[in-house]
């Protein structure tokens, strides 16, 4: 798994310690839900992408 505290640390983002310290908790939760689910996808698999347009309106 991904080291959140030392990618923070890394970037060097004007984030309070403590801050960086919360928020990689859930960030190392998510991971630990995801990645099996992410390792069950076949590799054949192709990614399906989704993009919404709004017809512009005519003036």
């Amino acid at each position: 798994m991904r080291n959140w505290k030392a990618i923070a640390a890394g970037l060097g983002p004007p984030i309070p310690e403590d801050d960086i310290a919360r928020a990689s908790g859930p960030l190392e939760a998510l991971e630990a839900a995801f990645r099996p689910l992410a390792q069950a996808i076949p590799p054949e698999t192709e990614p399906a992408y989704l993009m919404l347009v709004e017809p512009e309106e005519e003036q």
